[in-house]
Parts: C-alpha cells; sequence; structure tokens
C-alpha cells in the first residue's frame, strides 16, 4: 500500500489532469463547431425529412438517417488513450494523449486549421 501510495498522483494532481482533458475535449468540440459552419450552410436532414416507404422504420432507416445528419462534421469526436484511458496515471506524469477522430482522412490544411482555432477555442 506504501508503495501504490509512492506511486499514484494526489487528488489535486488527478483533478488537473481532468480539468485541462475535459477543457481540451470541449475547445476541441467549439472547433468542430467551427469547421463545420465555415464550411458553408449545409442542409441537415432531419429524421422528419426523411419518408419511410413503408409505415414501420427498420434500424436502416435510423441509421441512415443518423449517417446523413453527422456526414457534414469534418471531426468526428475525441478519445482518450494510453494510461488516460486506462486510469493508470502515475505522479508526477502529466502527458496524456487524445486522439481526434475525423469523418474523412486528415490532410495537412484540416491539421493546420484545428491547429489554428484551438488556442482561440480555449480561450
Amino acid at each position: 500500500m506504501a508503495k501504490h501510495a509512492s506511486i499514484y498522483p494526489k487528488e489535486e494532481e488527478l483533478n488537473a489532469v481532468q480539468k485541462a482533458v475535459t477543457t481540451t475535449e470541449k475547445a476541441l468540440k467549439m472547433v468542430s463547431d467551427f469547421l463545420r459552419e465555415s464550411d458553408g450552410p449545409k442542409q441537415d436532414v432531419s429524421p422528419q425529412d426523411v419518408s419511410p416507404q413503408s409505415s414501420n422504420k427498420t434500424t436502416e432507416d435510423s441509421k441512415d438517417v443518423k449517417e446523413k445528419t453527422q456526414c457534414s462534421r469534418v471531426l468526428k469526436g475525441v478519445m482518450r488513450i494510453g494510461v488516460l484511458a486506462k486510469g493508470l496515471i502515475l505522479t508526477g506524469d502529466l502527458n496524456v494523449q487524445l486522439v481526434v477522430m475525423c469523418n474523412e482522412k486528415p490532410t495537412q490544411s484540416l491539421l493546420e486549421s484545428v491547429a489554428d482555432n484551438l488556442p482561440k477555442q480555449l480561450k
């Protein structure tokens, strides 16, 4: 127990890491929203706009609607990976990893636009 207590981070350190990760995730969400708006106004397909061919909808229909409503978003999500995802953060180890998932293969211009916009959103 003494060894575990010596390598496990204190509550303040865990809270600081969690706050930084949560803030970054929210900022990346705002960057995703910004990129979606800057690509021009795209019409979202709502479930009411899709007319079912039969009276009862199948799960494939609902999946199609979901894909159509999210297809205009370039950044799909953020995942915590490594020691952060596994809960294995050690004392003094403040380097954590996040992965941003994209709708299509990321390009240099997308990376640059995210890198330019992220500091603005972090403020």
